[in-house]
């Protein structure tokens, strides 16, 4: 979700279509004397696994046709298996870790992106996101995994979403979330 780190100058609907990216003189205004930063979480904000882990979980044979391309339905079918949970945390560790380039980019970010750039609003991402999975299987980094997804999807192209590596905050726990944002603004 966008959560706004900063002061609000009213809220952002990102609900259908966004506003026209035509320059807004009074946003840019508010924009430009409270210092507007927005932060965005990664998992499931930026990036959607849904059809990755339907996927994958098709392949390792965890569960069949009949289950819903559904986050919840998948797991909840997948840990009523014997060694359920097991077998989750070892899917997650693939979907985050070695297979995270099969995962899409949510629907409307791109338009959001735009959007907030065109009125000089800063954005930045603030995300739980451990270096290792519970469940490691191959010893993949998962923030460096996230970090490569983010290059192949434009993240920081000045031609594309045009973020800056030190606009990537991944972190440990909530509390180190919490403080982050805090030292944010």
């Amino acid at each position: 979700t966008a959560t706004n780190m900063r002061h609000s100058a009213g809220p952002i609907s990102t609900a259908g279509s966004l506003p026209s990216a035509r320059p807004v003189t009074a946003s840019r205004r508010v924009a430009a004397a409270v210092r507007l930063m927005i932060g965005l979480d990664f998992d499931n904000t930026l990036v959607s696994y849904t059809a990755l882990l339907h996927r994958l979980a098709l392949e390792e044979g965890l569960i069949d046709d009949a289950v819903a391309i559904d986050k919840t339905a998948i797991r909840d079918h997948i840990r009523s298996l014997a060694d359920g949970e097991q077998k989750w945390q070892r899917l997650q560790a693939l979907i985050y870790g070695s297979r995270i380039g099969g995962a899409a980019l949510v629907v409307g970010v791109s338009d959001f992106v735009k959007w907030c750039r065109a009125r000089d609003l800063s954005l930045c991402i603030v995300s739980l996101k451990t270096e290792r999975p519970a469940y490691d299987l191959d010893g993949v980094n998962l923030r460096h995994a996230a970090l490569g997804w983010m290059e192949a999807h434009g993240f920081f192209d000045d031609a594309g979403f045009g973020f800056r590596r030190d606009d990537v905050h991944f972190l440990d726990n909530r509390t180190q979330k919490v403080r982050r944002i805090a030292a944010l603004g």
